[in-house]
């Protein structure tokens, strides 16, 4: 999973991913103030992650 955030929006804190049984996925990563959402996941047929990425918006209208 490789996500850009869109211009204006950071991370307010890591991301978290928690994965089914049998399936994997690190289970946070980021720093507050990045922009970037990068991890490896494997999932078994069927299977599922969640990832929660908590962000920031700027207040400056000039950052969108």
């Amino acid at each position: 999973v490789l996500d850009n955030l869109p211009a204006g929006v950071t991370l307010s804190a890591p991301w978290t991913c928690v994965a089914s049984a049998g399936s994997s996925c690190p289970a946070s990563g980021g720093v507050a103030g990045g922009s970037v959402v990068s991890l490896s996941v494997s999932l078994l047929s069927g299977g599922s992650a969640t990832l929660t990425v908590p962000v920031t918006f700027s207040a400056a209208p000039g950052d969108y």
